[in-house]
């Protein structure tokens, strides 16, 4: 009776691990499909602001030759052709000592723009931003970086 009791017990020792290590597994499955629908509607909204708001790139080109002004170099940025004609005067108004070229580039998203000064390039695509983004969450979530 004794050693039934015994081989009883080892019997739901097991069945009680086996269903923690099921429970951690549906956990981390749960987790990484929450991930992938957050970056999915991170993904739509990004597309949907686009749409709407042709000023959401200029903060970017701010922030991106904010970093040049200092240095007083010329610069190259590319933007997609429809950010291009409604910011062309906002840059030259606020970057009015920056020598700077403005290129329409239809190979762009809208929303993203790169900046070339001499060697260095700012990579200020929305693609590479969001790409940026999703790396930290999957790094952050200790999820493979397959996500994006």
């Amino acid at each position: 009776m004794r050693r039934s009791a015994e081989e009883t017990a080892v019997r739901m020792g097991q069945l009680l691990h086996s269903m923690g290590d099921q429970l951690i597994a549906s956990e981390q499955r749960i987790a990484r499909q929450i991930l992938e629908l957050s970056c999915d509607i991170a993904r739509q909204v990004l597309r949907q602001e686009l749409a709407v708001a042709e000023q959401v790139v200029m903060p970017v080109i701010r922030e991106a030759l904010g970093m040049l002004v200092a240095d007083a170099q010329a610069a190259v940025v590319r933007l997609h052709p429809q950010d291009l004609a409604p910011l062309t005067n906002t840059i030259r108004a606020e970057f009015p000592n920056l020598a700077v070229t403005l290129v329409a580039d239809a190979t762009l998203a809208r929303g993203g723009c790169l900046v070339d000064c001499g060697a260095s390039r700012i990579d200020a695509r929305l693609e590479t931003r969001l790409n940026d983004i999703l790396a930290r969450l999957n790094n952050h979530a200790s999820l493979p970086a397959d996500v994006a």
